[in-house]
């Protein structure tokens, strides 16, 4: 008898789980994705994103980078080309890495 209601129990619990679980909303509106000839129509600016001639930096801002040793003379010539593109100085500076956590 006492198995005859564990099973029970489970079924109605499987039935529930399913019935839950169900794709019984098939209502929802569906848009196709875009062929390889269209072209999605939101860009960047209709989307809330400013594009980077828009953006207008906040008198004395800066960008602080960080990076170990390694990284330190690559991004200073980044920051250069991105200073002269966008008109933001850019400070590099270098931190400990994990070499300099040993002891």
């Amino acid at each position: 008898m006492l198995k005859r209601s564990v099973i029970t129990s489970l079924v109605f619990t499987l039935v529930l789980v399913l019935a839950a679980c169900g794709s019984g909303n098939n209502n929802e509106k569906q848009t196709p994705a875009p062929t390889a000839t269209e072209t999605p129509s939101a860009s960047p600016s209709s989307a809330g994103v400013e594009s980077a001639g828009d953006i207008e930096p906040e008198p004395g801002a800066k960008l602080l980078v960080w990076d170990g040793k390694d990284g330190v003379p690559f991004l200073k010539e980044i920051a250069k080309q991105f200073t002269a593109e966008y008109g933001i100085p850019v400070e590099v500076q270098e931190q400990g890495g994990p070499s300099s956590w040993r002891r």
